[in-house]
């Protein structure tokens, strides 16, 4: 597997991860939206595993642009270190239920 797409899977998996890690915030700081938060926590885990299931052999298989993957690994950096941001934002400042919402969409 190229370096290049061994650098996509990873930013997509962490991305996958962000976005369950800010989920599980929400679920324990909302009460009354628990179950929501929870459950979509759970689906975003299980895409960070599916995509870490990828191998070799069905990578090798496919031929991807590398300049593409190259563009696309650039914007899951820049989209996990928002979710970075605002992860910490939200453990550290009183955040809304709204505002919470309002994040989700982003």
């Amino acid at each position: 597997m190229s370096e290049v797409i061994r650098l996509f899977l990873k930013e997509s998996i962490a991305l996958e991860l962000n976005i369950g890690d800010l989920y599980q915030q929400f679920s324990a700081k909302f009460a009354e939206d628990y179950l929501f938060w929870w459950k979509l926590s759970i689906e975003e885990m299980k895409h960070a595993a599916l995509i870490e299931s990828i191998n070799d052999i069905f990578l090798s298989e496919i031929s991807l642009p590398r300049d593409k993957i190259e563009v696309q690994t650039q914007e899951l950096r820049n989209m996990n270190a928002f979710l970075s941001h605002n992860i910490e934002k939200f453990k550290l400042e009183n955040q809304t239920r709204a505002g919470a919402f309002r994040l989700a969409f982003e």
